[in-house]
């Protein structure tokens, strides 16, 4: 997973991939695509993600939810 901002929250709620694909209306197989980097979120995915996190990050920004992460 390149994002690991949106993997701490999966974390915190216990989640797993396809727990997020419902929140985004989306397959687990798409979700999963979208967070190895292989298909983008599109804007609309972003916000039901930022929504749905808000009551435990409310103060976070999509740009920092959807930071990337690329190790060396």
């Amino acid at each position: 997973m390149i994002y690991p901002e949106i993997a701490k929250l999966m974390a915190c709620k216990k989640m797993r991939q396809k727990d997020l694909a419902h929140v985004i209306g989306r397959t687990q197989q798409a979700v999963e695509k979208k967070l190895n980097g292989k298909t983008e979120f599109k804007m609309s995915e972003i916000v039901a993600i930022k929504n749905h996190f808000k009551d435990i990050a409310p103060a976070i920004t999509w740009e920092k939810l959807f930071e990337i992460y690329l190790p060396q």
